[in-house]
């Protein structure tokens, strides 16, 4: 038996990136089920493996040399998927208000649409708000204080407006130099 062409083997590990991101996408109605009945154990655990898949498609993608913008774009769906499916529970439980989650989509919507010009936008403070907002997650529900609540909203606050004003800087340097950066995410 011959093996398999060069681009067929390259398109077979294209698979595994994208199937450690799925196993996160399917596990959103579990972790979402298992938050919404109050049961921690599991919704921590679901949550806890669904955090380490986010690491690891990039980690796998990285190393096997398959990166792609669909890829993380696919990435970015999951955890927007995750984080704000998580967010809608802790809203109607009362837990945060409804404009946090407000300002988790329109971030996630600024990401999308910056990261869709040719040019690309680097955002050294949004790269690293989705990792906030899941520590927020885990914090959540392991401190369960109004303390933690009041200081998590400010917190999210603070992650949107620098990661606004990194964007819009950047955007202004972008134009003023003509600059062409190297790296979209």
């Amino acid at each position: 038996m011959q093996d398999p062409p060069v681009k067929v083997k390259a398109i077979k590990r294209t698979v595994y990136p994208s199937a450690i991101t799925s196993f996160r996408v399917a596990a959103i109605p579990l972790v979402l089920y298992f938050l919404n009945i109050g049961d921690s154990t599991l919704f921590l655990a679901l949550f806890l493996l669904s955090s380490f898949t986010d690491l690891a498609d990039g980690y796998v993608a990285r190393n096997i040399k398959t990166t792609s913008k669909a890829g993380a774009y696919f990435d970015s769906m999951a955890d927007f998927g995750l984080i704000a499916g998580v967010f809608a529970v802790f809203t109607v439980k009362g837990i945060y208000p409804p404009w946090i989650l407000a300002i988790i989509a329109i971030s996630f919507g600024q990401f999308i649409i910056t990261s869709l010009r040719r040019d690309g936008i680097y955002d050294p403070v949004g790269k690293y708000f989705g990792s906030l907002l899941y520590a927020i997650i885990a914090m959540t529900l392991l401190v369960q204080t109004e303390v933690l609540y009041w200081l998590a909203q400010r917190v999210i606050v603070g992650f949107f407006a620098a990661s606004l004003v990194s964007r819009i800087i950047f955007l202004g340097l972008n134009r003023r130099e003509g600059a062409q950066p190297s790296s979209c995410f």
